[in-house]
């Protein structure tokens, strides 16, 4: 989630018998970026960045405050300002219990204080579940868990703002827990482990130096236990499947430095053993997930020459989508059904869309 407004929109769906449904305006706004879906797919909660009045003059107070905020995807109706938020797309969930799960870091860069909170859809119901001080800012992690009783959230801490904390929290606010550093978190279907890449910035003389590679490891929520998972290369962004492979990035490491230009897509069996290509087919260069639906039927990557494509997990089948512009932002509804992708302009107007898969 995240968002800032005034020229893009955000877009509803119609049906057709297109393979990829023709979008229908549902907002306006510059600075859009893209929101997460309700439980039933039927609306969409976003920020909102409010820095002019409606004159379109500076408001001075209102200066890098975000405010949450919902809209109907099939009234266009838009709700009052429920809360302030951070800014950035993937900061809050609108989990299953019907309540929606937010990031706010309150301070300044370097000196922060971050807040996991929660709210009812209609603005009611407003509760901080964990506060976290003197960290150098918020980090791009807020995942709930599967069963919807848990949060993960990271914080960048000063002494080391390459690598974040992870924590866990209770969506009731209690048993707050720091597990390590680590960035990228994906929840097991049963949602008693995570995964999630952990950098290696150490040279072989234990020299500090920022190397770009990181390994998957593994954390069990019940015994409290992590394992690493890869060792070789330099391997990043799990997802976990329903059978417990997991799908990830993979770079090959030239000269103790990880080669971006080859990233490609693998999986591997739950222990880590197994591994392969996911992709079949021979692309342009690095391949680069974006989204993967709830169900982990589909995932959506983009290639170096800035392609776009949907690819079904179980077959490898490919589906050309759009250019790198067109698919900025993607993100998939809770059914799996529908994608939603943000085009970008060069005066950074942001048109939101949601389209359905067949």
């Amino acid at each position: 989630l995240g968002g800032l407004v005034a020229f893009g929109g955000y877009y509803a769906f119609r049906q057709t018998s297109s393979p990829v449904s023709r979008p229908v305006k549902l907002y306006g706004g510059r600075w859009d970026e893209l929101g997460v879906f309700s439980p039933d797919s039927k609306k969409m909660a976003y920020s909102e960045w409010v820095d002019v009045n409606r004159n379109g003059e500076l408001d001075e107070s209102e200066i890098d405050k975000t405010y949450l905020r919902i809209i109907d995807v099939k009234t266009k109706k838009k709700s009052e300002r429920l809360a302030e938020v951070a800014i950035a797309h993937g900061y809050a969930n609108w989990n299953s219990d019907n309540k929606i799960y937010f990031r706010y870091v309150k301070g300044k860069l370097g000196d922060s204080t971050v807040y996991i909170s929660r709210i009812n859809p209609d603005g009611t119901g407003l509760k901080h579940l964990a506060k976290i001080e003197n960290c150098y800012g918020g980090a791009g992690l807020n995942l709930v868990s599967p069963k919807g009783d848990r949060i993960v959230f990271g914080t960048s801490q000063r002494e080391d703002i390459l690598q974040p904390y992870i924590w866990i929290v209770d969506t009731s606010g209690k048993n707050i827990k720091k597990i390590g550093k680590g960035v990228a978190v994906s929840f097991s279907y049963d949602g008693t482990k995570i995964a999630f890449e952990r950098r290696e910035d150490t040279n072989k003389n234990g020299v500090m130096e920022n190397k770009d590679i990181s390994q998957i490891f593994e954390y069990d929520l019940e015994t409290e236990k992590e394992k690493q998972l890869t060792f070789r290369g330099s391997n990043f962004q799990p997802y976990y499947l329903p059978n417990g492979e997991i799908i990830y990035h993979h770079d090959e490491v030239i000269e103790e430095k990880a080669d971006f230009m080859k990233t490609k897509i693998h999986v591997m069996n739950a222990d880590g053993s197994n591994t392969r290509r996911l992709t079949k087919k021979e692309l342009n260069g690095y391949e680069q997930i974006k989204a993967i639906s709830p169900d982990r039927r589909y995932l959506i990557f983009v290639t170096r020459d800035g392609q776009n494509y949907l690819m079904e997990t179980a077959t490898s089948e490919l589906k050309k989508l759009g250019s790198r512009i067109d698919y900025f932002e993607v993100s998939f509804s809770p059914d799996s059904k529908k994608i939603a992708h943000v085009k970008l302009y060069r005066n950074y107007r942001k048109d939101i869309y949601v389209r359905n898969i067949k």
